[in-house]
């Protein structure tokens, strides 16, 4: 996925590179072959960048995969993945280790929290209207996702709508934290 656009670009980049620093040396055909040989190089380094890249990818997806499959519930088990990914594997795993189910009257503010926050992420706060009341998911003990979808203008005055997600957790002394605040590009 990355190859097909990482290598053009890094390819056209090094070359432009070597050539506005070298371009002296360039002056005759055994230059050239030095140049062709240099520029052989660096699309092998290149692509060794993007395969790690990509092996890197690969495996935080296993992490993800892992941390999440105990989860019964497949909406939920989405949602799972959802937050790992955002927040990463290893700020992901460490969520549920202090994290409690909060009281249901807790967990019922959550929503409203969520909504007090989205307005201040998006281009006209004072437009913003919520379309529907959010749903609220427990993922695993502790840890929420507050989603829905809010109505809001963009910079040109049209009125959009966008998917909001609020990630949070419930911590015995602390009380309710919010791990962060995702909003969809409209047309999405």
């Amino acid at each position: 996925m990355y190859r097909r656009i990482l290598l053009p670009v890094l390819l056209f980049l090094t070359a432009i590179n070597t050539i506005n620093s070298n371009f002296p040396a360039f002056a005759d055909s055994s230059d050239i072959d030095s140049l062709i040989k240099y520029l052989d190089s660096q699309i092998q380094d290149t692509q060794n960048q993007i395969q790690k890249i990509e092996d890197d990818d690969n495996l935080m997806n296993e992490q993800i995969d892992y941390i999440c499959k105990p989860i019964k519930e497949e909406s939920s088990r989405d949602e799972c993945k959802l937050v790992a990914m955002y927040l990463g594997p290893e700020n992901f795993s460490k969520l549920g280790h202090n994290a409690v189910s909060a009281s249901p009257k807790v967990v019922s503010n959550l929503g409203r929290s969520c909504q007090k926050i989205v307005p201040n992420r998006l281009k006209a706060p004072a437009s913003t209207r919520f379309s529907d009341s959010p749903d609220i998911n427990e993922i695993f003990s502790g840890v929420y996702v507050i989603y829905g979808n809010v109505d809001s203008q963009n910079s040109y005055g049209a009125l959009l709508r966008a998917s909001y997600f609020c990630y949070m957790r419930n911590l015995p002394k602390k009380g309710i934290e919010l791990l962060g605040v995702e909003i969809s590009e409209p047309g999405r």
